[in-house]
């Protein structure tokens, strides 16, 4: 099992950055995104089902962060979380109001169910198991009430293909997959016949942009200048406003919301 290097990586992370919004993920323009695409389609759901009280899990919420976002835009809903990581489930605790227990999602028993809405934000992807992945995928939709919906925040291989192929061509160095991730082959939300694509206003690629910008324009423009690396630089952050967002299928993360029928 591949456990022991999961927990090993988030002890690491929460030991240097839990209490940050920066946990699990450096990159703020990647979290801003995200956290948008969760509000807005926690904001379509509510105006579409305003006459029934809604419950929210948020699987691996790691450090509590999308969860506090979404309870202050929110106060009316029913949220939970569970998280693997116990160093993470302790900061999450620590902040409250909320309780978050232990959970796995390849274990079923462990997921509250007759959820409304579910959300897996970069969370599978820590399955180093394909069979993981799709048995964990599915018990996320066992626990889904019927018309509810997952907001899904997961890796493609094929973003990072596309996005190396536009480096190679560059003169730059691939980039490799983090050590604890496997990312997903594009049909893998489609081994489950109980869920249907929710269209969204930029896309399953709103990423696309931030990417080719901070992982191509940037690095191009490092090697350029022989300059040293800088995270959530200026240049980055110029070109994202200057540009709009979702343009082409460089991201490896990809934003999906998948309704139970």
């Amino acid at each position: 099992m591949y456990d022991h290097e999961i927990l090993e990586h988030y002890a690491q992370v929460s030991k240097l950055e839990g209490h940050l919004d920066s946990c699990t993920m450096a990159d703020q323009k990647i979290r801003e995104i995200e956290s948008n695409f969760i509000l807005d389609g926690i904001r379509n759901y509510i105006d579409n089902n305003s006459n029934r009280d809604i419950k929210l899990l948020d699987v691996g919420c790691g450090n509590g962060f999308t969860l506090d976002l979404i309870r202050h835009e929110f106060p009316k809903l029913k949220l939970s979380g569970i998280e693997f990581t116990p160093e993470l489930r302790s900061i999450a605790n620590k902040k409250g109001p909320l309780n978050i227990p232990y959970g796995d999602v390849r274990d079923a028993l462990t997921i509250p169910t007759e959820q409304d809405i579910i959300i897996s934000q970069r969370v599978l992807i820590n399955l180093l198991n394909q069979m993981d992945q799709k048995m964990a995928f599915h018990n996320l939709i066992n626990s889904l009430r019927v018309g509810g919906i997952l907001i899904i925040i997961e890796a493609f291989a094929s973003g990072l293909n596309n996005l190396n192929k536009c480096r190679v061509e560059l003169g730059l160095s691939q980039i490799a997959p983090a050590s604890h991730n496997l990312y997903f082959e594009d049909d893998f939300l489609k081994c489950s016949r109980n869920v249907i694509e929710v269209s969204t206003s930029h896309g399953s690629n709103i990423l696309s942009t931030h990417y080719f910008i901070s992982r191509v324009l940037h690095d191009l423009a490092l090697a350029a200048t022989n300059s040293s690396f800088v995270r959530n630089s200026l240049f980055s952050k110029f070109f994202d406003e200057a540009l709009p967002i979702g343009i082409g299928e460089f991201s490896p993360i990809k934003c999906h919301i998948l309704k139970k029928i």
